[in-house]
């Protein structure tokens, strides 16, 4: 059940923006100067003001209006994105760069393909084509697995999140580089 105040009605916002991505429910006492506008699914109000007039209330609900359909466009946006799937094709690598104060990087390979939005992955050994010591390494993936399969999903712009605090990239196959052993590991 809703939470609208006593003297509340039903305020009709088509004279002031009409799009059918609108959802929202707007209540008012016009006498009051009072509003407050509802979502579909809420029963508090997302908003609730008094205004000193009845252009400064429908400046608002413009803006409140405004606001809502760019969210649903945006929602609509990223679900599109998301429904077209992937490129990663099995022996793919994967690659993440993390680390403070360090750089670290670690490599990953396809292994299987489930779905348009998920992959499985296994972490490989990486080698050196580059030591400089002081000046970092460069590294690039090898065959050798180190994991067992793990099931990630692919997000927008074809990256994953692989340990919750770094997200992976198709490796485009040039070295990577990464801090010495010997300076921050």
């Amino acid at each position: 059940m809703r939470i609208i105040p006593n003297n509340y009605v039903k305020y009709n916002t088509d004279h002031i923006i009409k799009d059918d991505l609108n959802d929202l429910e707007i209540f008012a006492d016009t006498i009051k100067m009072v509003a407050c506008c509802h979502t579909p699914k809420t029963k508090k109000p997302f908003w609730h003001y008094r205004f000193k007039d009845i252009n400064q209330m429908d400046e608002t609900i413009k803006r409140a209006i405004n606001n809502r359909v760019e969210q649903k466009k945006a929602v609509k946006e990223r679900r599109k994105d998301r429904s077209q799937g992937h490129d990663y094709q099995i022996g793919d690598f994967i690659y993440c760069s993390w680390g403070y104060d360090q750089t670290n990087v670690d490599f990953f390979k396809v292994v299987a393909l489930k779905g348009k939005q998920t992959i499985q992955i296994v972490k490989v050994q990486k080698k050196y084509t580059e030591q400089k010591g002081v000046y970092g390494n460069k590294s690039i993936p090898t065959k050798v697995e180190k994991s067992s399969p793990m099931t990630k999903r692919v997000g927008a712009n074809n990256s994953i999140a692989l340990y919750g605090f770094t997200y992976g990239r198709k490796w485009d196959g040039v070295p990577q580089y990464e801090t010495d052993s010997l300076y921050g590991h």
